[in-house]
């Protein structure tokens, strides 16, 4: 017992020392940024990059990106086609050719053939994650033409009805060229004077983000639909005219939907996982509210440890509920309120006396003030999101779990989430529990085994997720305080050396201590407290896309702290300005995807209203002959 108290206090000093370290790590990236945007860049430039830094929402962002892309030359590498050494560029042009050829000749056989086979998420190595890091804003002109060209295909055979073939015309429906506008036409809020002089005003909510992404949409062109959209709605079969057709390539309804779906299945699907980080895990709330004000927020949604709170709390709101997450004050924390002075002898006394340093009851009151009591599959009837919460069992033999509705559909989620935040030496492991069918709680384990953090074994359990439902492109939000230095970038975008030698240097880091651990642990030389180390260590902490938020001191300070209504208005900026930079790069990734789920669901209500139609037209009594 005494040895357990004292590493507890071992690891809680050198939780602490390295805090201090990582913060000042920042604080040195920070200066040798700043160095080298005062001495490589134009001062126009760093003008640009400072209103940057200030932009009050995407609308802004993204126009002054596009500013800076031009006056680098990002503009023309852009339209250089000829470039292949990041993707193959010959090859996705000659699919796009030969789709916008098939769509517009009206060859449905050859339409649904091209798109069955090639409708693929990283086709011709479009999703090399270097061809977005080139430029502030958009891809090359290639890769947002063959993806245009795969939504104009999908959406021009989502209008023909099996007995009633149609074709598009040739002259109208430009899905798949540029739609450029002048830039006088991008909406802002409040008014932006550019550089370039002007002063644009209004307001980006109601614009679709093609709009800010690619310079306006296409005739009949949204960037993303909802639930309840239907075909016509959402301008599917515009611009089409009735003239003969290549042949019909569907024999009925179902055999229709069943194409959309089998392509979408191909295609695969999108999840955002939420990373540990204690406190620093309230930056995953401006990630969130990013993503889902552009339409962009995956069904999918998996947390550990800190990002289980704050998918638990997304995952128990409607569309209609989730906005007001993001208000001031919209978090209860009266739980903590309490607590009163003297929290530093506190839990010093704690950590002593008990082995953690905080009082997991105070976590347990935030999490049922704040989530309620909701099962995963109830939160999943009513929101229609798919909660996924990771814990590790405290039995090395049993490791961790992945909790949602289909494999722990009665548990209630505060209690998983609970459970996903009880990092070792800070919280004490709890049990989880879940409700019974005459409505009791009761333990999900007869045995009575404590679970603890999630993120301990897998952080982002991609794997898992992947057999589940489908996953192969995931989006990662990463705060893990002892994770980020080693995967942070430069945003200083108009340079390449200081990127790729931190970049060098996080990995040189981080594979040699890894490597020397894991031989110690497997000659049985590392003492039992920091074999547990290795398995954080060992795992992936990245994503198709990461969003990585750059933590300062004060971020490593504070990372074991309550929080507080400041803290977390702050985090939800600081989140948001993340999500930023590569949210044109998420919209691009995810477009076809989002798509075809739009069609899948359009054509799922056509066909089932035609069902209820048919059984109603059937079950109706005759009307006699001669009334």
């Amino acid at each position: 017992m005494v040895v357990g108290r004292v590493v507890a206090v071992v690891v809680g000093v050198v939780t602490l020392v390295a805090s201090v370290v990582f913060g000042l790590l920042a604080l040195v990236e920070s200066a040798v940024l700043a160095a080298v945007k005062a001495v490589w860049l134009s001062r126009r430039v760093r003008d640009l990059l400072s209103l940057l830094d200030e932009a009050r929402n995407y609308g802004e962002y993204a126009l002054l990106a596009r500013e800076l892309d031009r006056l680098t030359g990002r503009e023309a590498w852009k339209k250089d086609d000829g470039d292949d050494t990041l993707y193959d560029a010959p090859g996705v042009a000659k699919r796009t050719a030969a789709l916008a050829q098939a769509r517009a000749d009206g060859d449905w056989m050859a339409l649904v053939s091209l798109l069955r086979k090639g409708t693929l998420r990283n086709v011709g190595g479009i999703g090399n994650p270097q061809l977005y890091a080139h430029t502030y804003v958009g891809t090359k002109r290639v890769v947002e033409a063959y993806v245009r060209e795969v939504v104009a295909g999908l959406r021009a055979l989502a209008v023909i009805k099996p007995e009633s073939p149609v074709a598009l015309a040739e002259a109208a429906d430009a899905s798949a060229g540029d739609g450029s506008v002048a830039m006088a036409s991008f909406p802002l809020a409040g008014g932006l004077a550019l550089p370039t002089g002007g002063v644009i005003t209004s307001s980006i909510s109601n614009f679709a983000l093609s709009t800010v992404l690619h310079g306006g949409l296409a005739p009949g062109e949204l960037a993303s639909f909802g639930e309840d959209t239907d075909l016509e709605s959402i301008g599917v079969g515009r611009g089409l005219a009735d003239r003969k057709a290549r042949g019909n390539p569907f024999a009925s309804h179902q055999d229709k939907f069943n194409f959309f779906y089998e392509v979408r299945q191909s295609y695969g699907r999108s999840s955002l996982l939420l990373s540990g980080g204690a406190s620093n895990g309230m930056y995953h709330l401006g990630i969130i509210k990013t993503l889902f004000e552009a339409q962009l927020l995956p069904r999918v949604i998996s947390g550990s440890s800190a990002g289980a709170l704050v998918a638990a709390m997304v995952a128990v709101r409607t569309d209609d509920e989730l906005p007001g997450l993001f208000l001031p004050h919209a978090i209860n924390l009266n739980a903590f309120d309490s607590l009163g002075p003297g929290g530093t002898f506190r839990k010093i006394k704690r950590l002593v006396t008990q082995g953690v340093l905080m009082d997991i009851t105070k976590l347990e009151a935030c999490l049922r003030d704040n989530i309620g009591d909701v099962t995963f599959v109830e939160a999943y009837r009513r929101t229609g999101r798919i909660l996924n919460i990771t814990v590790s069992s405290t039995q090395t033999k049993h490791r961790s779990r992945l909790l949602n509705y289909l494999s722990a559909p009665s548990v209630l989620i505060w209690s998983a989430a609970l459970a996903s935040c009880a990092i070792p030496y800070v919280y004490a492991p709890v049990e989880i529990v879940e409700v019974s069918p005459d409505g009791q709680t009761m333990p999900w384990e007869p045995s009575g085994e404590l679970w603890m953090d999630g993120s301990i074994y897998h952080d982002l359990p991609m794997a898992r997720l992947s057999e589940l439902f489908n996953v192969n492109s995931f989006i990662v939000s990463q705060v893990n305080p002892h994770v980020v230095p080693f995967l942070s970038a430069p945003r200083l975008r108009t340079t390449r050396l200081p990127s790729r030698f931190l970049a060098a240097l996080g990995y040189v880091v981080t594979s040699e201590v890894r490597h020397r651990l894991s031989q110690l642990a497997r000659l049985r030389l590392l003492p039992a407290v920091l074999a547990q180390v290795i398995p954080l260590l060992e795992q992936t902490y990245k994503g198709h896309i990461t969003f990585i938020p750059q933590l300062g001191l004060s971020d490593y300070l504070y990372v074991i702290s309550n929080p507080t209504q400041d803290l977390i208005s702050n985090a939800i900026d600081r989140g948001q300005r993340t999500a930023w930079e590569k949210l044109d790069r998420l919209e691009a990734s995810t477009r076809i995807e989002r798509e075809l789920e739009a069609l899948v669901q359009a054509l799922r209500r056509e066909i089932n209203s035609a069902t209820a139609a048919a059984v109603l037209s059937a079950s109706a009594p005759a009307t006699p002959r001669g009334s």
